[in-house]
């Protein structure tokens, strides 16, 4: 049995709107060794996985850039795949020759975008900037002087510049005044600005709301009273809970019958994503973030049989919360009146539920060594994070205002 465990990766343009994913994958084998194989058939599983069957889910309607081989490049395989859908990433590692050259121009006839990945600049690759729609920078391996002066250098041809692997808001201002157009990173689930340890004034109310939420002494009645204020917290919470997802019995007309129904656990896990999707300047893909850690962390802990799977749904998701509300994770748990387990698993990553978000972020920043909870097989990792991300497109749509 071998299985493939990939992942997205957001790519935004200089306003952070969100203009396409990268598939990142890595095959495991029957002994769980974390090594990287033959990419032509990891990266045509991951292709079948993107582009057929689930492939909205995994890419939600954006193009689809994927790394390939020279012998993938070369074949066949790729005409199947949709031209407006796909940017083809040819990888540094290619040997340039007439034929390759020659394979790229015909792809390109027939309206399939180019990338050039990694790239450092050399003559030999002159023909293939030329054709290239996208040519992606690491600025992790180059000086900030090599990055200027390959900027300046491709600027005369018609490619958008990538920065990859941008890793903090700072590095991704500097990338801007280069001149980079799109850039691809980790910074997006980081905080963008701590200045000091207050949290903005503009989230305070916010995070009012969530501590009130989780007060462990909360009763269903406070809780219907505290959602009821809020026409139009309770009316998305409604609206999630009749939708089709859920397929309750009846209708559910109130907010104390829905209480009664789902209890105090359900309604706070919702209450709290709705809530965090209330915030209208951060980019929506860290509310899809968000919401895929709080998801994969609850399936991993139903896969595990954890008698309480609430806590871990609520660390995945409150991972996020010092990115969302700029601010620091220590003066956000100052605020919020959450169980020693819980704030152990946020600040400490221990613990059992520690492990679980540990695992879900090894997954989402492709660190695949460290992949892994409990004796969960990598299919049901993959799984988990697959049902996720359908779970959170799906949710954006119902819980954004």
């Amino acid at each position: 049995m071998q299985d493939v465990l990939f992942a997205r990766q957001p790519i935004f343009d200089r306003k952070q709107t969100l203009m396409g994913y990268e598939l990142l994958f890595r095959r495991n084998d029957e002994d769980d060794t974390a090594v990287f194989v033959d990419g032509d058939h990891a990266t045509a599983r991951v292709l079948v996985n993107a582009f057929s069957g689930g492939g909205a889910d995994m890419l939600d309607n954006k193009p689809g850039f994927v790394n390939l081989t020279e012998n993938l490049l070369r074949s066949g395989i790729i005409k199947m795949l949709p031209a407006k859908r796909v940017v083809l990433e040819i990888l540094e590692d290619m040997y340039v020759d007439e034929g390759l050259v020659r394979q790229v121009q015909l792809l390109v006839d027939e309206g399939y975008r180019i990338a050039l990945d990694d790239f450092i600049w050399d003559e030999k690759w002159l023909p293939l900037v030329k054709m290239a729609s996208y040519i992606k920078l690491d600025v992790q391996a180059l000086r900030p002087a090599e990055l200027r002066h390959s900027v300046a250098a491709l600027r005369s041809f018609d490619a958008e510049l990538i920065a990859e692997k941008v890793e903090d808001s700072t590095q991704m201002e500097q990338c801007k005044r280069m001149g980079f157009d799109l850039f691809q990173g980790f910074y997006l689930a980081k905080p963008k600005h701590i200045r000091g340890q207050k949290i903005p004034t503009s989230r305070v109310s916010l995070l009012q709301l969530l501590a009130r939420i989780h007060d462990p002494n909360l009763t269903i009645a406070e809780l219907n009273q505290l959602i009821s204020r809020d026409v139009g917290l309770s009316f998305r919470f409604l609206r999630i809970v009749n939708s089709a997802y859920y397929s309750l019995p009846g209708k559910v007309e109130s907010m104390q019958h829905a209480l009664t129904l789902l209890g105090l656990d359900f309604t706070r896990m919702w209450i709290s994503l709705i809530a965090l999707a209330s915030i209208d300047d951060k980019p929506r893909e860290l509310f899809i973030t968000a919401a895929v850690r709080a998801k994969m962390c609850e399936l991993l802990a139903k896969e595990t049989r954890q008698p309480r799977p609430e806590p871990f749904y609520v660390v995945g998701l409150f991972s996020i919360l010092p990115a969302l509300l700029d601010a620091p994770l220590k003066e956000v748990l100052r605020v919020l009146p959450l169980d020693d387990e819980v704030v152990a698993a946020l600040v400490h990553r221990s613990g059992i539920i520690g492990a679980a978000l540990s695992c879900v972020e090894a997954h989402e920043q492709c660190r695949w060594d460290d992949v892994n909870f409990l004796n969960v097989q990598p299919q049901k990792i993959q799984e988990a994070y697959m049902s996720s991300l359908e779970w959170a497109s799906t949710t954006q749509h119902a819980v954004v205002p």
